[in-house]
């Protein structure tokens, strides 16, 4: 994945593992991403409807385990963040020195 400039996208602050995340802020950390859609409807406040949408980003583990981060950034809208061993081995995506 790659923003408007070109520039591989890299996790934020709050997808950083809490354990971890002294550590994982001295690198940055590009992920692949894959957004899943059109999920099941949900209710908002005062009746609004909205179909319920995630977003996997699956980055290199910082410490050789499988782990998984999930936080909801916005009502109906959800982030899971998949810290996998095996994307480490793809150069692409190992993390890099902070510049």
């Amino acid at each position: 994945v790659t923003t408007a400039s070109g520039v591989p996208a890299t996790l934020e602050d709050h997808d950083l593992l809490p354990d971890q995340k002294a550590t994982m802020k001295k690198k940055v950390w590009p992920y692949v991403k894959q957004v899943y859609g059109g999920g099941d409807e949900c209710v908002l406040g005062g009746g609004r409807r909205a179909t319920r949408r995630t977003e996997a980003r699956i980055v290199c583990s910082p410490d050789g385990r499988l782990r998984f981060l999930v936080r909801e950034p916005d009502f109906c809208s959800y982030v899971y963040v998949i810290y996998s061993p095996a994307l480490c081995a793809v150069a692409h995506y190992q993390p890099q020195p902070r510049e």
